[in-house]
């Protein structure tokens, strides 16, 4: 898995508002730059714990990913989790992934582990491998750009 051309540190979004570091460890683990700011929702503040994760290869230069993070109210107490399913493809070179969101899962669970929810189809996810002296904002910017205003064709 040393070789694969995903593993590395990468600036990843799925928009200019979410941009994070996740680093793709040769040995199969993940690791991500995620921000623990608080949330409110209907009155209600909650705090995400940092993700982590595992890979595997999916193909010559695809990954079949699994993160997990837990959801905690103003006390500490989990009020839930949240765990992703991706596939995420660099291109040729290395130096970009897409995940287009079609094969995404999120499973949401209850504070017992239970599932609450399946979510599916989520937005696209772009990378760009960060290296020294080029944290690849520019790039996955313009990517991000680039998608938003892209027209299928027929």
């Amino acid at each position: 898995m040393a070789n694969h051309p995903m593993v590395g540190t990468w600036l990843v979004g799925t928009s200019a508002n979410d941009l994070q570091l996740v680093h793709f460890s040769a040995d199969g683990n993940m690791d991500f730059q995620w921000s623990v700011a608080p949330t409110v929702t209907d009155g209600v503040t909650t705090y995400n714990d940092t993700a982590m994760g595992v890979w595997e290869p999916d193909g010559e230069r695809g990954l079949h990913v699994t993160f997990t993070w837990a959801t905690r109210d103003a006390s500490g107490a989990v009020t839930g989790t949240t765990t992703v399913d991706g596939y995420p493809v660099a291109s040729d070179d290395g130096n970009l992934f897409v995940d287009d969101g079609t094969s995404v899962v999120l499973t949401l669970r209850d504070p017992s582990g239970a599932v609450t929810q399946e979510i599916t189809g989520v937005p696209r996810v772009t990378g760009v491998r960060a290296t020294p002296g080029k944290p690849g904002y520019e790039e996955v910017l313009a990517l991000i750009a680039a998608a938003a205003t892209a027209t299928p064709t027929s």
